[in-house]
């Protein structure tokens, strides 16, 4: 009885994952041997012209960002149960429209305006630190699947665009591994982290079409009522859903240091 014949690279030779291409080795396309990305050594002419850009202040910007866009969601979330809890009053005749229930729609409207603003600002930080981490791949010589500009890019295809940024991020988080060399596993052991955080932002993003497709031009009291319950459950999905991002861009980041401090030059 025979066993198959590990695969090897056609380019370098050496042994690879029969389903990971271009090679992690070289660079190579392991069924041609054509080399796509050349293989460089850290500190070699052709590493030094890649561009390395540094992601700490970007991310620290970012978490603070995050944290004001999941503190904006507690708000949101309290003002949005008061508002409701008025609302089903009003319906049931416990309680008239007064100055103290309209008082009550401003201050959820308030903080609507202050949770959307948190999350435009915050997503065209995400975008750039995103850019930025996935741009470091190649020059710590590790293999990308796609061009830098899928790192933004990406996210404006419609329904492609609910699949390219996790595989990106998940590249991202693999090939960060904090070990010098090519990286030859095509996923971590690990990646809890990027499955939270892509998870709770597509609930998140779900909920919130829900949200805006239930509420009418012109609502009645009770269509109200329901927007607003469904928001709540945005609000508690958008808190959870920060603190994920939070936590990957952290750990991300760091991971990028370490690498850096594994190849002497952090």
């Amino acid at each position: 009885m025979t066993t198959p014949e590990t695969p090897r690279c056609g380019s370098c030779g050496r042994q690879i994952d029969r389903l990971y291409v271009p090679c992690a080795h070289c660079g190579a396309d392991p069924t041609s041997g054509t080399t796509s990305t050349p293989a460089v050594k850290v500190g070699s002419a052709a590493q030094k012209k890649r561009k390395h850009y540094p992601l700490e202040n970007a991310a620290l910007f970012l978490q603070l960002l995050l944290g004001l866009f999941a503190a904006a969601s507690v708000l949101a979330l309290f003002t949005a149960v008061a508002y409701r809890s008025d609302l089903l009053d009003v319906i049931s005749g416990a309680k008239q429209v007064t100055a103290e229930v309209i008082l009550t729609e401003e201050r959820y409207n308030a903080a609507s305006l202050l949770v959307s603003g948190a999350y435009a600002i915050s997503s065209i930080v995400f975008i750039v630190w995103f850019w930025r981490a996935y741009s470091n791949i190649t020059y710590f010589d590790r293999v990308r699947t796609r061009g830098t500009g899928w790192a933004i890019g990406g996210w404006f295809i419609p329904f492609a665009g609910w699949v390219i940024p996790y595989g990106i991020g998940a590249e991202i988080w693999t090939q960060s591994r904090p070990e010098p060399g090519p990286v030859a596993e095509r996923r971590d052991p690990n990646m809890e982290p990027v499955i939270s955080w892509w998870a709770l932002f597509l609930i998140m993003t779900a909920v919130n079409l829900v949200a805006l497709s239930s509420l009418p031009v012109d609502p009645a009291m009770d269509e109200l009522a329901s927007f607003v319950g469904v928001d709540i459950v945005d609000s508690v999905v958008s808190i959870a859903a920060a603190l994920a991002a939070i936590r990957f861009v952290r750990r991300t980041s760091d991971r990028q240091r370490a690498l850096l401090a594994a190849l002497g030059q952090y």
